[in-house]
């Protein structure tokens, strides 16, 4: 990876989109952040995973990684309407969320997954779009609970406008 000066947030950003390129490990996802935000699929420091030292990947047949593409990370996942009790924002529509299991669990717990929380951009699509909305802590969903897998784009970028 060339060295670029002036990059500030953007290069752990890029640093992770070449870890993307090389390893199919869906704890590249697994960060949290200080805050409950919408924002973009990479963490935007080495601060949002302080919480995920016991975050193991777990390789199974339960979603591709796919990379980057100018829509967004192409990822497909098990993906299913979020529950009134996965949900941490206030105001916001319901079915407009959605949890994507990933493939890395706790401490070798595989029956229990990691998820991230996402909220649609567009729906009404082959390929829909969203927004990761990154929460304080990992979100964990039982590995029963994958019902239907997609292929989807997360956006890399922050939406234009949040709930």
């Amino acid at each position: 990876m060339p060295l670029l000066y002036g990059e500030g947030v953007k290069a752990f950003i890029r640093l992770q989109e070449e870890i993307l390129k090389e390893i199919d490990d869906h704890s590249l996802f697994a960060w949290t952040a200080q805050e409950d935000i919408v924002g973009s699929v990479f963490a935007q420091s080495p601060a949002g995973f302080a919480m995920s030292g016991n975050i193991i990947p777990v390789q199974e047949e339960s979603g591709e990684l796919s990379g980057m593409t100018r829509k967004g990370l192409r990822i497909t996942l098990g993906l299913q309407p979020a529950k009134t009790s996965h949900l941490r924002q206030k105001g916001c529509v319901l079915e407009a969320f959605y949890i994507a299991i990933l493939n890395c669990a706790r401490d070798h717990d595989t029956t229990q997954r990691i998820a991230l929380l996402l909220i649609v951009e567009a729906l009404n699509q082959p390929s829909p779009s969203f927004y990761r909305c990154a929460t304080k802590g990992h979100l964990v969903v039982r590995n029963d609970e994958i019902r239907a897998f997609h292929t989807i784009y997360v956006r890399k970028n922050v939406p234009p406008e949040t709930c």
